[in-house]
């Protein structure tokens, strides 16, 4: 195998497929990344069995053939060179050999015998989807899927098509996140697919690494969601399974609302948060006579704090004790600088979203005394 290609070119392939490769495999061949030329083309390909990603090169001086690296070794024997171009060329002992123009540099080559096929899908319904969408669309809601595989479903993001617009959702079951981007894609009727945390995290590391602004295809399929540009094809394994009906738990007519700044609520939560107990526990208060509200907590070791926000108040007086952290998570995801936080009676959840953004919903259930 030998090739050359433009450095950067080629540093900045090496780095995006390295987001999916598990250097503490078993398997010898999933600690690397496969370099392969066949007839006319150039691609790095990574995979850990869950995630698998390919990349086209451009290249000339082309022999067909294909070695496994070690990538960060590969990288750090291109990336601190001047040099604007690099001859890689493969050799039977084992070795790869690194030409750049201020010398050259041999690594040993792994085991590429074992090296799992990145199987592109050839059905499935496809749609056209704007990189910067699925990116928010992730971010938004990512932080509240759950830790626990007892429930596999819960273990993932929930994307679905509702109209024309796409669906991010994630729920622990103590929390629940729901993101809708706008995005044409009447290409398809229906969207409903479940893609493992792990997964969603490998995607999200690989999207932040293009032009937000760019088009992707999408391809949904049983088990499996692909995206591909002109150049990088991204596979990851999905689950099969039935989300739970969220839209039913989402209560309607709060009883209270209080809009409020976002800073205002985010400081006096951290604050808050420094004097929790062990179950990072707050407590929220509704003065509807005093028109205000009341963050408290109180430890047995450290102490305890009580803080008011002035704000906008409708409605009854009401309480409810959440975790702190469960608040504080969902605020990057709002983009207006001022909150509603809509109250429904006692033992009932806490429902937070922007001032003139629909676009994101967040759920918090109460915690027992």
């Amino acid at each position: 195998m030998q090739l050359t290609t433009n450095k950067d070119n080629i540093i900045k392939s090496l780095q995006l497929v390295t987001r999916v490769v598990n250097q503490s495999a078993t398997l010898e061949s999933l600690q690397g990344v496969l370099i392969e030329v066949i007839e006319d083309k150039v691609y790095i390909k990574a995979t850990n069995l869950e995630v698998g990603i390919e990349v086209a090169v451009v290249a000339s001086g082309l022999k067909e053939g294909s070695v496994l690296v070690t990538p960060k070794v590969l990288l750090d024997a291109i990336k601190y060179s001047n040099s604007n171009n690099v001859t890689l060329s493969a050799r039977e002992s084992g070795v790869l050999n690194i030409k750049l123009d201020n010398g050259n540099t041999t690594i040993k080559t792994l085991n590429s015998n074992d090296f799992p096929n990145i199987i592109k899908q050839d059905g499935g319904d496809k749609l056209q989807l704007k990189v910067k969408n699925i990116i928010n669309g992730i971010r938004s809601v990512i932080y509240a899927v759950s830790n626990s595989i007892i429930k596999p479903e819960l273990a993932s993001l929930y994307i679905w098509k509702d109209a024309q617009q796409l669906v991010f959702v994630a729920t622990d079951s103590f929390r629940l996140a729901e993101k809708k981007v706008n995005q044409d894609i009447t290409t398809i009727d229906e969207l409903s697919i479940l893609i493992p945390q792990k997964n969603t995290q490998d995607l999200l590391g690989i999207l932040e690494q293009l032009n937000e602004g760019d088009d992707i295809t999408v391809i949904v399929d049983k088990d499996q969601f692909s995206l591909y540009t002109n150049n990088i094809y991204i596979t990851l394994r999905t689950i099969d399974g039935a989300f739970p009906d969220y839209r039913k738990i989402i209560p309607k007519d709060p009883v209270t609302t209080v809009t409020i700044l976002k800073q205002d609520l985010s400081q006096i939560i951290k604050k808050a948060g420094a004097f929790s107990d062990k179950f990072n526990k707050v407590t929220i208060k509704v003065d509807a006579e005093d028109k205000k509200l009341v963050v408290s907590t109180s430890n047995g070791e450290l102490g305890e704090t009580e803080d008011t926000i002035q704000g906008v108040l409708e409605g009854e007086s009401s309480t409810i004790s959440v975790n702190h952290k469960y608040i504080l998570d969902c605020l990057n995801s709002i983009n207006s600088d001022s909150v509603i936080l809509m109250f429904f009676g006692q033992g009932k959840p806490l429902i937070i979203t922007g001032v003139g953004d629909k676009s994101f919903t967040y759920l918090v259930m109460p915690m027992n005394n």
